[in-house]
């Protein structure tokens, strides 16, 4: 009924809106100094993935397109546990400049910009079900839908660093301009479903925070401020027989937001009985529609406008490479993303060289 929808559309709200928006995985770059000691690096990468949720439907959720019945299926049965789930974009451009640094030849200054959307989801199978399916095959029933959490964040950064020239290493400090960030985290979340859907009973104990909710989340908004450092440092493989043998230990996004004052906080360890909206006049249109305001105060839940401080969802990496030939190079990968919906990733790749400062990979 009515109830059972509302149930499961609230539930889509909390616990998946912010699939709006990868596991990550940056490259590192191989600079080619060649006879030019100015360069211009280019980086971008772009990744979805779950351990459960068909492909299909994460592009659904994030292109908000209808998911047919069989889509919402399969992911179902393929859950054991967890289901975990997260989409990444990271685009980055670093300039290096030929002038020397601190008397220091092989030193050289490091302009970088960066552009980064991170999106990490984890729940519980009954939640996947009820949402997806509503909540009918619950019903006289206490579900357990915790532990749930769901955290996206977008936001650029404008830093300068030291790029060493002979070893490809670098280290930039940068400044981070937050775009957007929503998080909700039920460390305890339990639904009971009445008989016929006549009522239902919630015991809550959870965080969530939005950015700004008046700003549209573009491009240029400024919802926060922060700092982040970047580290990549490159050696050579010296247990291996070969000059291009190299491992490359790296630290992005490493640093934190402080989002402003408009940032909305609910941070509830309550109980909540929904049984319904009277509705005196069903002819009577103006409060026969709802809006988001009135639902949320029926529930008793309430929003608090103040700063709030984020850590970045930074990634640690660690990559063993060596070139095969001229034109293909073999890379083993070790990562860490500490973001929810993320678990350790072990990976290996190839790249086709097109020239020595192109080239397409395959992971």
């Amino acid at each position: 009924g009515m109830v059972s929808r509302f149930c499961s559309v609230l539930l889509v709200c909390t616990c998946f809106s912010a699939y709006s928006q990868s596991i990550l995985q940056m490259d590192s770059v191989y600079s080619r100094f060649l006879e030019t000691k100015n360069a211009v690096f280019i980086e971008s990468d772009y990744q979805v993935g779950s351990n459960s949720v068909q492909n299909e439907l994460m592009l659904g959720l994030i292109q908000a397109e209808f998911i047919d019945r069989e889509t919402r299926q399969r992911s179902l049965d393929k859950i054991n546990g967890s289901g975990l789930g997260g989409q990444n974009i990271a685009v980055d451009v670093a300039y290096v400049t030929e002038d020397s640094l601190f008397n220091r030849t092989n030193w050289r200054s490091r302009f970088q910009f960066a552009h980064r959307s991170y999106l990490g989801v984890e729940f519980d199978k009954e939640l996947y079900e009820m949402t997806f399916f509503g909540n009918k095959r619950f019903e006289d029933q206490t579900v357990d839908l915790a532990p749930s959490a769901a955290e996206q964040q977008k936001f650029q950064k404008l830093g300068l660093g030291i790029h060493d020239e002979t070893t490809n290493s670098w280290i930039t400090l940068s400044f981070v301009k937050g775009q957007q960030l929503q998080y909700i985290d039920l460390e305890r979340a339990t639904v009971f479903t009445a008989t016929d859907g006549r009522s239902i009973d919630a015991d809550i104990q959870g965080t969530y925070i939005l950015s700004d909710s008046a700003s549209d989340n573009s491009f240029s908004e400024f919802n926060g401020a922060g700092v982040a450092l970047d580290v990549s440092i490159t050696r050579p493989l010296k247990f291996i027989d070969s000059t291009s043998a190299k491992i490359n230990f790296q630290i992005r996004d490493l640093g934190f937001v402080g989002w402003n004052r408009n940032t909305l906080t609910a941070e509830k360890d309550s109980t909540y009985s929904f049984e319904g909206i009277v509705i005196e006049n069903i002819f009577d249109l103006d409060n026969l529609v709802l809006g988001e305001d009135a639902i949320l105060d029926t529930l008793g839940i309430g929003f608090e406008q103040k700063v709030k401080t984020r850590l970045l969802p930074f990634t640690a990496r660690i990559e063993a490479y060596d070139r095969i030939n001229e034109l293909w190079s073999a890379h083993v990968i070790v990562q860490y993303i500490h973001l929810k919906g993320y678990n350790p990733l072990v990976g290996a790749k190839g790249y086709y060289w097109f020239s020595p400062w192109t080239r397409a990979g395959l992971s």
